[in-house]
């Protein structure tokens, strides 16, 4: 486990660095030589733990199947029993499938091995469930004999034929209320992720693949003017942008707080799944002066864009999320590229999870009253809103999924249900019953 293997500082006796040290396609001495990537280690890379040191060389977490230098999968289907992904349940239960796909490559040259290596290396870790990860916009299609009924099992059956809507225009959102400013509701934040066409995704991208990215994604962020203007920073020891400052050591400590994988990686996922290769370089962090907008480069994924507000601010969160995304979409359209979407599948992402909209709405709020009663968390599930207790706040996000909707109706469903647990918390506040509220209670949209 990663608990396991972060004990092991040095990282010389962990198996996962010994299997590294052995695989012909990555030489043991990037651990030690000093020097910077894709050579070698870079010196923030060897401060990490050894579970994730282990995945930030030139060609990343060495796979199972690869000991011995072998380049292609086996013909005999490896042991998935126990991945406990999605991923792993298709092919355990058709395992045909894995003879047919285990010789196809992506014209970007991206295989069956890589897609696979997160259920293969390390299940349902850290709660992963598709088991795969995409290396480029190809991956979906050349390997969809896996993907469709992936797609479809962590996305509430989804079909193959099914269609995606995109709505980003804030001005189609519902009137709703959430009470007093701060009293039931304290923060709102929206994050969703964006990725250039004609690029590998994380998981695959080469060196100067991952500056070219970096490079236009930061001239996107640098035309953003008025409440979105801000500065973009390269990670700490980057050498991809010199002329950018480097993020100040107390903003990377909020952002790693915050959960922003700035620092270190916080889970072994990325580390298997080959998005640490050559770090830090070509990452960075672009942030808002008005510190509403934080975008994060090449760190999880292309683009990772989160925007946050007051509970008074909802339909201008979204707002400046969706004209964030819209201005690095204009100057990637200038330099002819554009973001990685489709009508089937939405906007693309290295994670299927994040498929189709590709946002999350976060809403953190505090119902003493309404959260004492025994049946809060269904009341929420009816509502289409998930709950979960954090530091004696309540964080709610959206349950309706991410593919097959629109990101206005994602929004509506949040805006409409947290105002009704307003509507319920303000009732029991003065000393009413909620009993017949809460029976003619529907998520939006029903």
């Amino acid at each position: 486990s990663a608990t396991r293997l972060a004990s092991d500082s040095s990282g010389r006796h962990s198996p996962w660095t010994a299997r590294y040290a052995c695989c012909e396609e990555a030489p043991w001495w990037q651990f030690w030589r000093s020097g910077y990537p894709p050579d070698c280690l870079s010196a923030e890379a060897k401060k990490l733990p050894a579970w994730a040191r282990v995945g930030c060389g030139s060609v990343g977490f060495p796979s199972k199947m690869s000991l011995g230098g072998a380049t292609e999968c086996p013909e005999a289907l490896p042991d998935f029993a126990n991945a406990r992904t999605a991923a792993g349940d298709v092919l355990c239960q058709r395992p045909r499938i894995w003879q047919r796909l285990r010789m196809r490559r992506t014209k970007l040259g991206f295989g069956l091995g890589g897609l696979v290596k997160p259920a293969l290396e390390c299940g349902d870790a850290d709660g992963e469930t598709t088991g795969v990860v995409a290396g480029d916009e190809e991956t979906y299609e050349t390997f969809g004999e896996l993907m469709h009924p992936v797609i479809s099992a962590v996305h509430g059956g989804f079909a193959p034929n099914q269609k995606h809507p995109t709505d980003l225009d804030f001005r189609n959102l519902i009137e709703a209320k959430f009470g007093p400013d701060g009293k039931f509701v304290q923060n709102v934040t929206f994050t969703t992720v964006r990725s250039v066409k004609g690029f590998r995704l994380p998981a695959a991208i080469e060196f100067e693949e991952r500056r070219e990215v970096e490079a236009l994604v930061a001239k996107g962020l640098d035309a953003l003017g008025g409440e979105l203007g801000g500065t973009y920073y390269s990670l700490g020891g980057s050498r991809s942008q010199p002329a950018r400052p480097q993020l100040p050591s107390k903003l990377a400590a909020k952002l790693q707080a915050d959960g922003w994988a700035v620092a270190a990686p916080r889970s072994l996922l990325p580390v298997v799944a080959g998005v640490l290769r050559c770090w830090p370089d070509a990452r960075g962090v672009f942030e808002s002066r008005s510190g509403h907008v934080t975008v994060a480069v090449n760190v999880d994924e292309h683009v990772v864009i989160t925007s946050n507000g007051g509970a008074a601010d909802f339909a201008q969160v979204f707002r400046r999320m969706a004209e964030t995304c819209e201005c690095i979409r204009s100057i990637a359209v200038r330099l002819g590229k554009e973001f990685m979407r489709n009508d089937h599948l939405g906007f693309i992402s290295g994670s299927p999870q994040n498929l189709g909209t590709c946002l999350e709405i976060r809403v953190e709020g505090t119902f003493p009253s309404l959260s004492r009663r025994n049946d809060f968390i269904e009341i929420c599930d009816t509502l289409g809103l998930a709950a979960e207790c954090s530091g004696g706040r309540f964080v709610l996000r959206s349950a309706v999924g991410k593919l097959g909707v629109s990101e206005t109706f994602v929004a509506n469903t949040v805006l409409h249900g947290v105002s009704q647990l307003v509507i319920l918390e303000q009732q029991l506040d003065s000393g009413g019953s909620i009993e017949d509220l809460v029976v003619g209670m529907r998520r939006w949209g029903c």
